[in-house]
């Protein structure tokens, strides 16, 4: 698995990007929080946590709908998934 810049992560390793996104005054609208875990044999996954202004959040795995249970367990760890 590899960045937008096409640097590869380690293997057996996580790691976390904050993204902020700012409306026209500069004020933070959205926090995104990516983590990437990407296990031994190089497979990725991708966790997001969105948080809107109001304090609302939403969770994702690769993309679909996931629980905080599940964004708080999975996503410090090695991936749940094997290649």
């Amino acid at each position: 698995m590899a960045d937008s810049n096409g640097n590869i992560y380690a293997n057996d390793s996580t790691y976390e990007e904050v993204y902020e996104l700012k409306n026209e005054q500069g004020f933070v609208e959205t926090v995104i929080i990516r983590r990437i875990v990407v296990d031994h044999y190089g497979y990725g996954v991708v966790y997001e946590q969105t948080k809107n202004a109001q304090g609302k959040s939403s969770y994702t795995r690769n993309g679909f709908s996931i629980t905080e249970f599940e964004w708080q367990n999975e996503s410090r760890r090695k991936s749940p998934y094997k290649k």
